[in-house]
Order: structure tokens, then C-alpha cells, then sequence
């Protein structure tokens, strides 16, 4: 049970994120919610990545925002990094 709570927060602190990202950058994309005719669907899973890109609206700044994001090649002990915020 422990672990799903520390589970649903990682979810909770992602999402919140874009909603502050939202009230000055445009949302560019995203592959968290789909839409198909079966209906609408989160995509946000502890195994797999989540994008959202932003753009701010004059100065052009670019901000993506990844859950889950992992970094192979390094040469430290793997690990998967919860949240990552990359400003361009």
C-alpha cells in the first residue's frame, strides 16, 4: 500500500507541474491523454515516459517536461529520474 501512495503522488507532482507550466508557457504537445472512439484515456504509467512541451508565448523558450525520463550511457549506477525539466 505504501508504495502505491508514493506512486499516485509521483502521478499527483507531474501533473501539477504542467498545471504551473500552463499558466505562462502554451502546451505545444503531449502523449499523456488520449483521445479515440473508444473514449479518453490517461496515458501515465510508472513504466513508461510522459512528455509535455511548452512554449512560451513571446520569448519562444522551450520547456519540456518528462516523467520517468532515463539516461543510459552514464557512467554511474542506472537510475530512472522521476522528473525532468529541460529548458531550451
Amino acid at each position: 500500500m505504501k508504495e502505491d501512495v508514493a506512486t499516485l503522488y509521483e502521478y499527483w507532482t507531474f501533473l501539477k507541474l504542467g498545471q504551473i507550466l500552463d499558466k505562462k508557457y502554451q502546451l505545444v504537445s503531449q502523449d499523456i491523454i488520449q483521445v479515440n472512439r473508444e473514449g479518453l484515456f490517461v496515458n501515465l504509467q510508472s513504466n513508461r515516459s510522459a512528455t509535455r512541451k511548452y512554449k512560451h508565448p513571446y520569448t519562444k523558450e522551450e520547456i519540456t517536461l518528462t516523467y520517468q525520463k532515463y539516461e543510459g550511457g552514464l557512467p554511474t549506477i542506472p537510475q530512472k529520474t522521476r522528473y525532468h525539466a529541460q529548458h531550451c
